[in-house]
């Protein structure tokens, strides 16, 4: 599972020059099936990320 926040930086600080980049946060979940598959015995892992993506 994964749920991502994008925001338009151009509008977010409203500078026009930065209207094709987005600054996002990403929460992602990684899970096995009961330590079948992938290892995992836990219940998963998480990962937290902060990017910027530019759009060509």
């Amino acid at each position: 599972m994964e749920i991502t926040l994008d925001f338009d930086m151009g509008k977010l600080i409203r500078v026009k020059s930065m209207e094709n980049y987005m600054l996002g946060y990403l929460i992602k979940h990684s899970s096995g099936f009961h330590g079948a598959y992938g290892g995992v015995y836990d219940g998963g892992s998480n990962y937290n990320c902060i990017y910027i993506e530019k759009n060509f």
